[in-house]
């Protein structure tokens, strides 16, 4: 009789934890960046064997931004936040690689860096694969894909200063081989199980990890390498098709990444390495443009990105491309 009462009870607890949960979805949403990214992310990926998650083709959705504003979402038929990719559209075709901010998360697809490009410049036509939470190491996998078949311009890659802590967990879901270079996922966690059913739990899990101050230095500093590997493999893909890389740095990185670690130390190896292998470096410093920090980058901010890869843009167009075969 005991032990019938206190299953009982405990599901009673249960159940009204998860009906809480559920009730403060909306303010939830509009209040912690954690659900707000997460409301995009349910609505427009798909799970994926290779690339953890990407795009979910032909998705649409109307989500509310921090600010209070609806912004449509729509992707193509292959799963990207940008028109159906037609090669012969237009002479010049570039190619984004990035995260929630080339993806556009919380503006209008038009008010993106990659559509204010395409105005400045006639004939311009630039495929944006940006991806809602994606670091280094899924963009390589993404240039691996398609920066052979196509003639382009010129590559950006976009880089925010949370990649680092997203790489170190990658590595707890055994996405990395043994050389440190990404490969195939392993098994879904627990966790990734449970959260697709409970609200409460996804709740619980978030505090916690709140609490514990995400990810420690040490666990930070063991990711670097890795993340490194991934984008001198993205910028030497690029110079065997003579292709123009420019390494676009979106956040500001002299703040506090995840608790402990201090952003510089990735930032200056990040420079190192674009002298290594000759690649352009654009640091933008886009932090002063966020109206609540964490939750929304404004059209602003894509409009300043713009101008300031104006230069960069109109040198690459303006040069003699150079396409290097592979050698047999």
């Amino acid at each position: 009789m005991r032990k019938s009462f206190f299953f009982l009870s405990v599901l009673l607890v249960c159940g009204l934890l998860e009906l809480g949960a559920r009730l403060a979805q909306p303010w939830l949403e509009s209040h912690v960046s954690f659900y707000y990214y997460r409301s995009i992310l349910k609505a427009l990926v798909l799970k994926n064997p290779e690339l953890i998650w990407m795009g979910r083709p032909a998705a649409k959705a109307l989500i509310r931004n921090p600010l209070g504003e609806l912004i449509p979402y729509q992707q193509n038929s292959l799963g990207w936040r940008d028109e159906e990719f037609q090669l012969l559209r237009s002479p010049f075709n570039a190619l984004v690689l990035g995260d929630s901010f080339s993806f556009g998360a919380g503006v209008r697809a038009e008010d993106r860096f990659s559509e204010r490009l395409e105005k400045m410049f006639s004939g311009l036509d630039v495929w944006n694969l940006g991806v809602m939470g994606y670091a280094p190491d899924q963009e390589l996998l993404l240039a691996q894909r398609w920066l052979p078949p196509v003639r382009w311009r010129f590559v950006i890659l976009q880089l925010s200063n949370n990649d680092l802590a997203d790489i170190a967990h990658h590595q707890w879901l055994g996405v990395h081989s043994s050389s440190g270079l990404p490969s195939a996922i392993g098994a879904p966690s627990f966790h990734s199980w449970v959260s697709e059913f409970s609200e409460a739990w996804n709740f619980l899990a978030h505090l916690l990890i709140q609490r514990r101050g995400v990810l420690s230095r040490e666990e930070l500093e063991a990711a670097l390498p890795r993340l490194i590997l991934s984008v001198r493999a993205c910028a030497r893909l690029a110079r065997s098709r003579g292709i123009p890389l420019l390494l676009l740095l979106a956040s500001d990185w002299g703040t506090p990444v995840y608790g402990p670690f201090v952003a510089e130390s990735y930032r200056d190896s990040l420079l190192r390495l674009a002298k290594e292998e000759e690649f352009a470096v654009l640091e933008a410093g886009l932090q002063e443009l966020l109206p609540a920090p964490d939750l929304h980058w404004t059209a602003a901010a894509h409009a300043k990105v713009a101008e300031l890869l104006r230069p960069f843009v109109a040198q690459s167009l303006s040069a003699e491309p150079v396409f290097r075969k592979k050698r047999r």
